[in-house]
């Protein structure tokens, strides 16, 4: 029910598109934007070519869902487009798109595919290729987003119970452990290229979510 009316005002969001043509995906476009492709069967058997445009450094994140090329709609994220026999599903996260995913009317969902030459499509090339090293990469970057996690949670609860009000109600705690702000930037840094890792194959989402 809840899932229902949450898909029912993403819908209501969709607006109609400009009917513009989709650009080819180019390698510098790894810069500004990204691109998701599937192909649909309609109702009279035919296989229908879907894309999602998903542009960076916009005021407000959104996708543009393109059909045969053309665009033909497009709407804030999180996004529902309705297409043959089932919706498309878009939203974002803090490391970027979390999920981009075919939902057909029975239920069952297929994620997307990114363009072959974007950061993505390298990274999935990767897994398929070189499946222990993809392997290796991942359980890597895991381990870093839980290590700088338990880094950073000291500080932040330390500088949360210097606030009057909760210092006066909880008492205070002061971190075990401090970093400077420089040590602090390149933590930051590790976590967030760790993060952005685990988001380009949109795996460990609930992960990514607490961090």
């Amino acid at each position: 029910m809840l899932r229902s009316n949450k898909r029912r005002r993403q819908l209501n969001k969709v607006k109609e598109g400009n009917g513009e043509k989709l650009k080819d995906y180019k390698k510098w476009h790894i810069f500004t934007r990204t691109v998701f492709y599937i192909k649909i069967k309609n109702d009279k058997g035919e296989l229908v070519d879907y894309a999602i445009n998903y542009p960076y450094f916009v005021e407000e994140p959104r996708a543009e869902l393109y059909r045969a090329g053309k665009q033909v709609a497009y709407s804030k994220l999180p996004a529902t487009f309705s297409i043959d026999d089932g919706v498309i599903e878009v939203s974002s996260g803090s490391y970027g798109i979390k999920r981009m995913h075919y939902v057909d009317n029975e239920g069952k969902e297929y994620p997307l595919h990114p363009a072959n030459n974007s950061v993505r499509g390298l990274r999935l090339r990767l897994e398929k290729k070189h499946p222990t090293l993809s392997k290796l990469v991942g359980c890597t970057s895991i381990c870093l987003l839980l290590l700088t996690a338990i880094l950073g949670l000291p500080q932040i609860m330390e500088g949360i119970t210097q606030i009057p009000w909760v210092s006066d109600n909880f008492g205070t705690f002061v971190s075990p452990i401090n970093f400077n702000y420089i040590e602090n930037i390149l933590i930051a840094g590790i976590g967030a290229l760790a993060g952005a890792e685990r988001a380009l194959l949109l795996r460990n989402k609930r992960l990514l979510a607490l961090l």
